[in-house]
């Protein structure tokens, strides 16, 4: 289950800096969130992060009009 605070301390990180800089991403079966960073050394992404496990948490400037699933 996907908590609220979780998923909005991903967008804050993710909307902390310039779009592309931070990334993160919340596993929707166990709510569990990943963070990766340009800027520093994190990088928490499992190697399977391009699986339909995982939804990606958009920055607040992405124009979300043209996203499709």
């Amino acid at each position: 289950m996907i908590n609220f605070s979780d998923l909005e301390d991903a967008f804050l990180f993710v909307s902390s800096d310039q779009p592309f800089m931070h990334s993160a991403v919340i596993n929707k079966k166990t709510g569990e969130t990943f963070y990766q960073s340009e800027l520093s050394d994190i990088d928490e992404f499992p190697d399977d992060v391009s699986s339909e496990d995982y939804v990606e948490i958009p920055h607040k400037n992405d124009n979300l009009w043209c996203v499709t699933n």
